[in-house]
């Protein structure tokens, strides 16, 4: 847990070949197909109680994530790259580029030179995103709930939620203070200018 885009196949589907295309799916998208879509809800939430995360007997995952988005040649594709660790020396580094036309989202572990390289391409008119992670498993799910710590959004937490399906309906849980479904893009929180 704690990995980028943690998938569970759970027996929550219609039939057993909507199970294997999620599956199917979620092997795609970690192998960075380009039929990887993404399916995400992002919702505000305020005043986390992390004791009712024991309460509830959750597990939470702990990260500290550094975002930044590069230049790009086109409007249309957003590129990005992303530094996360746990704990010293425990880091991974992933570049992803995103089509805005088609939310088809392209992401890949890279290393830490290539990352650095990458770094040089910044994008000026926006500053690095810092967010502390949690990550969690509930009901069959998995939930990242990030603190922001800079940009636009800052001292504001989003929790998220990767689907197999844009129609599936997940149950948020009942221990946070859910403010309202956001529609909301981090390269957007990450604008100077």
């Amino acid at each position: 847990m704690g990995f980028p885009h943690y998938r569970i196949i759970g027996n929550n589907y219609d039939s057993f070949n909507e199970k294997i295309w999620a599956a199917s799916n979620a092997i795609l998208q970690g192998l960075g197909d380009p039929a990887a879509y993404e399916r995400e809800d992002k919702y505000e939430v305020e005043d986390v109680l992390f004791p009712l995360f024991e309460k509830y007997g959750v597990r939470l995952i702990e990260s500290n994530v550094e975002q930044d988005y590069l230049l790009s040649d086109t409007s249309d594709i957003v590129r990005r790259v992303r530094r996360r660790g746990w704990a010293p020396g425990c880091r991974i580094y992933t570049y992803t580029e995103k089509d805005r036309t088609t939310d088809i989202e392209h992401e890949k572990i890279i290393d830490r030179e290539k990352y650095e390289t990458l770094l040089q391409e910044k994008d000026l008119r926006r500053t690095t995103l810092k967010k502390k992670r949690y990550n969690f498993v509930r009901e069959g799910h998995y939930f990242e709930l990030d603190h922001f710590l800079s940009g636009k959004k800052k001292g504001k937490r989003l929790l998220e939620i990767e689907k197999a399906t844009k129609e599936q309906v997940v149950e948020l849980p009942p221990f946070l203070n859910i403010i309202a479904k956001v529609d909301r893009k981090n390269e957007e929180m990450a604008r100077i200018v």
